[in-house]
């Protein structure tokens, strides 16, 4: 736990809006808290997302859902869904990564999920499991390459060379999930970004 306190009190230094909770159910009702009925909603592609319930708490409330990642809508429409997340009223995914210090690392393939992550949506809340706590960068990218990266390309059904060899080969696949790597080390918009912590391992 030790950490995590040191980990949260380093989110808040960099102006991100930061809570803990100590299980996934405490997550789902900070979530339902935090975004009013009426309010237009969009999200990343997120395990963690949909392991905590959070995907169809979004789906059957008061909200202008429009989901990406998701099996029950069209590839046009998930399209569609990407770019409505730009301006939307809160944004929700998780992160690849959270460094002791307080960065946030974050990978994409396309690109869409780190964009609305910098700039765009009015509100932006990540939640993230303990799991995702890593000492520095350093160990961020070196997560990425060993645990996120090869689990999610299984999940997508995507080729790239680390899926067998466990590294990176900056590799030119058209698989390639790391097209887009982005390092935020801060906020200049006080309360746009929160992240909510659990104290479960949670996602990839």
């Amino acid at each position: 736990m030790s950490d995590v306190r040191k980990t949260i009190r380093a989110l808040a230094s960099r102006n991100f809006e930061t809570y803990y909770c100590e299980y996934a159910v405490d997550a789902l009702r900070m979530v339902k808290e935090l975004i009013p009925a009426g309010s237009t909603v969009s999200t990343g592609g997120s395990m963690t997302l949909q392991e905590t319930g959070i995907i169809d708490m979004l789906r059957a409330g008061d909200y202008d859902f429009r989901p990406h990642g998701v099996k029950w809508i069209t590839k046009e429409e998930d399209l569609a869904n990407m770019q409505f997340a730009f301006s939307c009223d809160y944004y929700l995914m998780s992160s690849n990564a959270i460094t002791e210090d307080g960065e946030l690392y974050n990978i994409d393939g396309v690109g869409n999920r780190v964009a609305a992550l910098s700039y765009g949506p009015k509100h932006v809340i990540i939640v993230a499991g303990v799991n995702k706590i890593v000492k520095d960068l350093d160990a961020a990218r070196e997560r990425l390459t060993k645990t996120a990266v090869t689990r999610n390309l299984e999940r997508l059904r995507l080729e790239a060379p680390c899926i067998n060899k466990g590294r990176c080969f900056d590799c030119r696949s058209e698989g390639r999930l790391c097209a887009t790597k982005t390092v935020t080390a801060y906020t200049r918009f006080p309360g746009r970004i929160k992240i909510i912590i659990v104290n479960e391992e949670l996602g990839f």
